[in-house]
């Protein structure tokens, strides 16, 4: 075997190992999105009011592990500019929810359901969003990922471009046809 032929054969060798070290797990490349059917689906704006009872019961139903209080269901919901800094949301239903310009600084959103949520222009800073579904998600206009958690998550086929994810975690995400055309990934 001549070099050139034992070279190509090494650099086809590492690139195909390459390619298998990056892709995700099988668990974590296909999360199927919750059902929309909550009392706000098509976009129903959330009051103040009915949003504190259903973080108070959202809470409940985490302390309680799942025996008393709900689980969040804000599927389709409209949280445009709402204030969930430091909000316990793990394991809630935010799906296809609009959450532009929200403040979920800081928030918990792990293992949360936010396929198809827009969260254009939102300020996801030191959020937790470890191992969230976050297929098909809208993180435009200079959202703030910055320092977020995104270990594990499902950003597949989201579209996060122009998007702030300095020293964001991204370790084991899945970004497989993720938009990160002018994302700051520093």
């Amino acid at each position: 075997m001549d070099l050139r032929k034992g070279v190509l054969i090494l650099t086809g060798a590492l690139v195909g190992l390459l390619l298998i070290a990056a892709a995700p797990p099988v668990h974590e490349q296909e999360t199927k999105p919750s059902a929309c059917e909550g009392k706000y689906k098509g976009g129903k704006r959330v009051t103040p009011k009915e949003l504190s009872r259903i973080l108070e019961d959202h809470s409940k139903w985490r302390e309680t592990l799942q025996k008393k209080g709900r689980k969040a269901n804000l599927c389709g919901a409209d949280l445009s500019g709402a204030n969930l800094g430091r909000a316990d949301l793990s394991k809630a239903n935010l799906s296809k929810a609009f959450l532009g310009r929200a403040n979920l600084s800081r928030a918990d959103l792990s293992e949360a359901d936010l396929s198809g949520a827009n969260l254009s222009g939102a300020n996801l800073r030191e959020t937790d969003l470890e191992r969230a579904n976050l297929r098909g998600a809208l993180l435009l206009r200079r959202a703030n990922l910055r320092e977020a958690n995104l270990r594990r998550a499902n950003l597949r086929g989201a579209n996060v471009a122009g998007a702030d994810l300095r020293w964001a975690k991204l370790h084991k995400a899945n970004l497989r046809g993720a938009n990160l055309d002018r994302a700051d990934l520093r």
